[in-house]
């Protein structure tokens, strides 16, 4: 594994990362529980619908019913505007997508010390880990509870984890090369993930401080040990 020295970034890495940066940037915006161009009041009460019954983590949140009398409409005008119910719950995947990705996004600081951005992000990613809202876990959940049936909401998680770890890489690349960055961000977003899985199972938010910190120190002592490619 190469890298640059902790303390500086790698030589000809603004230009890649600053590419990353304005690709990923956009998708990164939350859409913050407004509605989306075009979006009916039924479409927008019926997807806020959905997305709470992702936070709630409980299956019966999201049945047909139950989403509808959230949303105070019937279930004829669900399928109208979505489909079914696989379309909504991609729709509410995607929105929280949105609020997750600006989340991560402002949460790992550009600096040119790789050792005080990764303190900055495990103190951030603390906070996401406890948030009320826990949209982390949520999308592990979502996975679990409708990978048999709702591709539709599958692919979107996906994509938003996709996302999620492109973000990381172009953090990274001032200290490590692309091939490099892309194994340490997928690991980041799995130990992400599972901190709060674990926290939402065992309720312990002492234990994700101390996980969250072995896994910035595990970074940090993948570039300290790497070769330096300058």
């Amino acid at each position: 594994m190469a890298a640059r020295r902790a303390t500086g970034p790698r030589p000809g890495a603004g230009d890649a990362a600053g590419a990353s940066a304005a690709s990923g940037s956009t998708a990164a915006h939350a859409r913050k529980g407004g509605a989306a161009d075009g979006d009916s009041p039924a479409e927008q009460r019926l997807r806020d619908a959905a997305v709470e019954g992702l936070i709630q983590l409980d299956p019966s949140a999201l049945a047909v019913q139950a989403i509808c009398k959230r949303a105070a409409v019937t279930a004829p005008s669900l399928y109208h505007h979505y489909g079914n119910k696989d379309g909504l719950i991609a729709a509410a995947v995607e929105s929280l997508a949105e609020t997750w990705l600006h989340l991560l996004d402002s949460s790992i600081p550009r600096s040119s010390d790789l050792a005080a951005m990764l303190a900055s992000a495990a103190h951030n990613w603390e906070a996401m880990v406890l948030s009320p809202e826990r949209p982390l876990a949520v999308f592990t959940w979502v996975s679990l509870l409708t990978a048999p049936e709702s591709e539709e909401a599958t692919r979107a998680l996906q994509r938003s984890l996709d996302v999620g770890a492109a973000l990381i890489v172009e953090r990274l690349l001032p200290y490590f090369e692309p091939a490099d960055a892309a194994a340490i961000a997928q690991l980041s977003i799995s130990s992400l993930i599972g901190t709060a899985v674990i926290y939402h199972v065992d309720g312990d938010a002492s234990q994700v401080r101390g996980r969250l910190a072995a896994l910035t120190e595990s970074v940090r002592s993948m570039a300290d040990a790497a070769p330096t490619s300058d």
